[in-house]
């Protein structure tokens, strides 16, 4: 039987028995497309956060570009108050939920297709990073980005977040996105690439969704050394782990550096990764001098396992224990590098009680502010210009897999003390990496290219079936001006 829309009572349904104008049966190319699994209708309804819960009013896999935009087209002609595209829903703060009942949910895992040409992998939205990995490296190829620090994300999700990968060498995953198929508000494909609609393809990147839905996207490549040496260097406060960081980085011979905390210990570590030929490791003479150089050394591995040794080592046991479906609250702010010290400083001196269970985890991964290019809206920079580092202050709370406690109760204080961060961060002229449970307007976020974002979501999403729960306020903010921000 038939699926369709009621245009009055904004709920999908099967064909009534008696007919009825204002129900419009779905174009007949995605009748088979309609998933009613509860597996899957599961997954599309929560995030990984696991407090926001919206049903898709109807839940559709597509095939195809041309799928998705058969998709986008009925739901704008009709009144479909909302199309979302849900990858893997990484998210914790309802990003990749509709704002309200009757929206239109397309899972996009079914776009994975994968094909290597030469300096470049072409992806659908819904292949992992993680399988994009692999499969570069049976050619002798790697990311030229890096990967980010859990793999198992769909590429369009990275992409429409902005992709700040482990590897500080480089930009964004999103910075060597070369060309990207997008469907509009309208269900108008585009090809969009640096050099071809230029506008567009730059504030799809690190867009949240707003100005159309990636389902393709093609990725920079260069050779893969085919080694990767991996040292930790444990037992340090935020300020030791941050001066060690920057040193390292400073001998330019490492990949990969940044810090990270992880369950009830309260003490930084730093995770430093170079990759190399077989007899070409540079990691002894990069650590000389560095705090304990010797310490939580291994063997150098092969390039692709140590990438996705994040995955294998931590994230893959957490989930087979369940930690997929526990609550969790996420901060994550972008910080100068003359700001993230004393950042660090007031989220510990306030941090409550129960915050980090054993499976939560922090992280401080910078970048170089000149390799950043995406629409990603970074701090402004000190006095030290281009060259001077960004780094992404990361926290994933979580309770603990074994927490007896009302989560309720955990999750308000979780969101008081990210509250209580916001204006910490907001103080120091921090911006938002919009994938957590930071409270930001879309108004706030934008600033001075509120007018230009507008205008193109008019002319690309003209119904705004995109982004919707992002938009919570209609009303220009009293002032467009960035806080001078407070240095440390």
């Amino acid at each position: 039987m038939k699926q369709g829309f009621h245009t009055r009572t904004h709920r999908w349904s099967h064909q009534p028995s008696a007919h009825d104008a204002r129900w419009i049966p779905l174009p007949d190319s995605l009748q088979a497309r309609v998933i009613t699994d509860p597996d899957p209708l599961t997954h599309a309804e929560c995030d990984l956060g696991h407090q926001h819960h919206q049903a898709p009013g109807l839940l559709l896999r597509p095939q195809s570009a041309h799928e998705v935009a058969t998709a986008v087209r009925f739901a704008a002609q009709h009144g479909v108050p909302g199309v979302i595209a849900k990858g893997a829903g990484h998210a914790t703060g309802g990003q990749a939920l509709a704002s309200q009942h009757g929206a239109l949910y397309l899972d996009m895992r079914s776009l994975n297709q994968i094909q290597v040409e030469h300096t470049h992998i072409t992806l659908g939205a819904g292949a992992t990073l993680r399988a994009a990995a692999e499969t570069a490296w049976t050619y002798g190829l790697r990311l030229t980005s890096g990967v980010t620090g859990y793999a198992n994300l769909s590429v369009g999700g990275v992409l429409s977040a902005g992709g700040w990968s482990l590897d500080h060498v480089t930009g964004t995953i999103g910075d060597y996105a070369d060309e990207l198929q997008i469907v509009d508000g309208t269900g108008t494909i585009h090809t969009c690439s640096p050099s071809r609609d230029p506008e567009l393809h730059r504030w799809v990147l690190g867009g949240l969704g707003q100005f159309g839905i990636i389902t393709r996207a093609k990725l920079r490549l260069q050779p893969a050394r085919p080694y990767a040496s991996f040292r930790v260097l444990r037992g340090m406060d935020h300020t030791e782990m941050l001066r060690a960081a920057r040193s390292l980085i400073r001998r330019g011979q490492l990949d990969s550096v940044y810090g990270r905390r992880r369950g009830h210990n309260p003490s930084w570590e730093i995770l430093a990764t170079a990759y190399h030929h077989r007899n070409d490791d540079p990691m002894p003479d990069m650590l000389r001098g560095a705090p304990d150089p010797d310490a939580h050394a291994g063997d150098p591995q092969p390039y692709i396992d140590q990438i996705l040794s994040h995955d294998t080592d931590l994230y893959d046991p957490l989930i087979e224990q369940g930690w997929a479906e526990i609550p969790k609250r996420w901060w994550d702010y972008f910080l100068s590098d003359t700001t993230i010290s004393g950042f660090l400083a007031a989220a510990h001196a306030s941090e409550p009680d129960g915050m980090f269970g054993e499976s939560a985890v922090a992280l401080a991964m910078p970048k170089f502010r000149r390799s950043v290019g995406t629409g990603l809206r970074l701090p402004p920079p000190s006095a030290r210009g281009e060259g001077e580092l960004v780094w992404l202050a990361d926290g994933l709370l979580d309770p603990g897999l074994h927490y007896s406690g009302d989560p309720h109760q955990w999750g308000r204080a979780a969101e008081s003390w990210i509250e209580h961060l916001t204006e910490e961060a907001a103080h120091r002229g921090a911006t938002i990496y919009h994938i957590g449970n930071v409270q930001h307007s879309m108004l706030e976020h934008y600033q001075r290219t509120l007018d230009h974002v507008t205008a193109l979501r008019s002319e690309y999403d003209p119904v705004g079936l995109f982004g919707r729960g992002l938009w919570r306020t209609t009303e220009k903010p009293a002032t467009a001006q960035q806080p001078a921000p407070h240095h440390d």
